[in-house]
Formats: C-alpha cells, structure tokens, sequence
C-alpha cells in the first residue's frame, strides 16, 4: 500500500489526468506502480515462479517504454517535454529495483538520467511550482542520479517544487 509520500495512481487516476497526460503513458504509469508493488513483495515470497512472471513483466514495460513515440504538437511544447519526462522518469522507477542484480544497468540508468534532466529543463519552465507530478518525476531523478553529479540539479528542483506545495522536510 502507498505511503502518504507516495501517490497511489491505480485508486486515483485523476493525479495523473490532471496533468493532460496521453492516456499511454498514463496507462503505462499506472502498470508500473502496480510492477513496483508487485516486486517489493517477491522478497516474502521466496518464489521463482513468480519472480520470473514479475521481471518479464518489468522486462515487457521497459520495451513498450523505449517503443513509444513522445507527443509531437507543434502548437505546444510542453506535451512532447512532459511525454518525454514520463517515458525516462517511468523507465528510471523501473530499473531501480534491478540494480542489484545482472546484467548491471548502470549505463542505461546514466543515459536515462541525462536524458531526464534534459527534458525536465525544458518542462520546468512550463509548468508551475505547485505540481504534484513534477515532484514525482524530479524525486525519481534524485534517487536515480545517486553518485552522480546531476543529483544536485534534480534535488535543488525538487526543493524548490516541494517548496511550492507546503511540503516541509
């Protein structure tokens, strides 16, 4: 079950449509949150069965993620930068949990927190300071850029978006 810190996008959708998110990437959001729990619980389970059905799941997200295609509007910037956000920020909450094990994924997850960071700062501008899901995407970021220098970025963002929403730390 979601902590308070964590927002449960399966019981309330409405998080993720507030932000005009396509609904495949949305979709695929909320097939992640689903994973993750699904993963955190493999540790009780002592199972092989179904720690192989978890990470083929896991495996089939990461290629749906990397297949699709950011929103292109001419007419408007932000939907391609908040696309592009939720495919690295998704692909990044995906593979944290695997970093333990191999093939080791250190050089993707770099690449995807580049690529993260890069989106972000076009997005940033975009979008207010008040913004629940900016937090989640910036906070996925931070953690995934653990030892690296990008973490800066993506922390002092963070405090500057969870200043915006009253969150005291």
């Amino acid at each position: 079950m979601p902590t308070r810190d964590q927002p449960n996008f399966n019981s309330d959708r409405n998080i993720i449509d507030q932000f005009l998110i396509p609904e495949p990437f949305a979709d695929i959001i909320v097939e992640i949150n689903e994973l993750s729990k699904s993963f955190s619980m493999l540790q009780y389970l002592h199972s092989t069965e179904a720690s192989f059905l978890v990470l083929s799941q896991l495996s089939s997200v990461l290629q749906r993620l990397f297949q699709m295609n950011p929103v292109l509007d001419l007419e408007n910037d932000l939907s391609f930068h908040l696309t592009e956000s939720c495919r690295y920020a998704a692909a990044l909450h995906v593979l944290f949990p695997l970093m333990a094990y191999f093939p080791d994924p250190t050089l993707l997850v770099g690449a995807l927190v580049h690529r993260l960071k890069f989106s972000l700062a076009s997005l940033l501008p975009l979008m207010g300071p008040s913004n629940q899901f900016l937090l989640w995407l910036l906070a996925v970021g931070a953690i995934s850029a653990e030892q690296m220098p990008e973490r800066q970025w993506f922390e002092g963002h963070l405090a500057l978006i969870a200043s915006g929403l009253s969150i005291i730390v």
